[in-house]
C-alpha cells in the first residue's frame, strides 16, 4: 500500500527501495543500500542521480567516500499535497466544464416548478436580474394564481431586480385578472408592455431559460446554455427599451 502511494506521486521501483532503505539507513555509502535495497550496484548510483534531482536524497563527502541520506518525510507529504492540489483543480475544471454544456430538463407539478425556483434561486443575490415575459393569459386555477403570488414574495424578499415584459395587447386582460390593489401597483412598477406578441410564459435567470406552460398538468422546461440565455436576454433588452410602462 505504502509502495503505491509513493509511485502514485512519481517513485520508480527502485527509487522506492532507495528511498525507504535511506531512511531506513540514515547517512550510508552505496555498499550497504544495496544490500538494504536489493537494488544492483550497477543501477544505484543512477537511482541515487534521479532521486537527487527530485529532491529526495542527496549526499555529503567525508574523505573522498560519499554519504548518502533521504530528504525528510516532510518533503514527500509537500509532494502529496501539491499532488491534492492539482487534482483538486482539475476536478473543479471538469466539474465547471460539465457544468456549462446545454442541458434540458422538464418540471411537471406546481411542487416541482416551485423545487426548481428554489434551487435556482438558493443562492441569489440582491438585485440579480430576472427577466420574465409573457402573453398576459393569466391562468384562473388557483393553484397558479397561488403560486405566481408565492414567486413574487420570494422575488421580492431576495431583493432580486424582477422585470416583466407583457404583450401590449394582451395588457388589459392582465390587468383584469390581478385581484388586489397592492398586486396591481406591484406589477405596474416592474413591467413594460411591447407591440410584439410573445409567445407563452417564460423567464431567463442568470445562464436558464425557463418556458411556463400551465395547460392541464402545470410545466416549466428549464434550458440551462450560455448560449440560448445570452440570446432570450438580448432579445428582451431589446423589446424592453422600446416597451412602454
Amino acid at each position: 500500500m505504502k509502495e503505491n502511494l509513493l509511485k502514485g506521486i512519481g517513485f520508480t521501483n527502485w527509487e522506492y527501495a532507495a528511498y525507504t532503505a535511506l531512511l531506513r539507513l540514515g547517512s550510508t555509502t552505496t555498499g550497504p543500500l544495496v544490500k538494504e535495497s536489493a537494488i544492483p550496484q550497477s543501477k544505484i548510483y543512477s537511482v541515487l542521480e534521479s532521486l537527487g534531482e527530485k529532491g529526495f536524497a542527496s549526499y555529503t563527502v567525508k574523505g573522498k567516500v560519499k554519504y548518502f541520506q533521504a530528504a525528510k518525510p516532510e518533503r514527500v507529504m509537500a509532494l502529496f499535497k501539491d499532488l491534492e492540489r492539482e487534482v483538486d483543480e482539475k476536478l473543479t475544471a471538469i466539474m465547471e466544464e460539465e457544468s456549462e454544456r446545454p442541458s434540458v430538463q422538464l418540471y411537471e407539478g406546481v411542487k416541482a416548478i416551485k423545487a426548481m425556483l428554489l434551487m435556482l434561486t438558493q443562492d441569489a443575490k440582491k438585485n440579480e436580474s430576472y427577466y420574465a415575459f409573457g402573453a398576459g393569459d393569466v391562468s384562473k386555477r388557483k393553484e397558479i394564481q397561488d403560486f405566481y403570488e408565492w414567486w413574487g414574495m420570494r422575488k421580492y424578499e431576495l431583493g432580486i431586480n424582477d422585470s416583466l415584459l407583457i404583450s401590449a395587447s394582451d395588457r388589459r386582460m392582465l390587468e383584469r385578472a390581478v385581484t388586489s390593489e397592492a398586486m396591481l401597483e406591484g406589477l405596474k412598477r416592474k413591467t413594460k408592455y411591447t407591440e410584439v406578441l410573445l409567445p407563452g410564459n417564460g423567464a431567463v435567470f442568470r445562464n436558464n431559460v425557463i418556458i411556463y406552460n400551465w395547460e392541464k398538468v402545470p410545466t416549466a422546461m428549464l434550458i440551462t446554455s450560455n448560449e440560448v440565455s445570452g440570446k432570450y436576454r438580448e432579445f428582451l433588452l431589446s423589446l424592453w427599451k422600446v416597451a412602454k410602462a
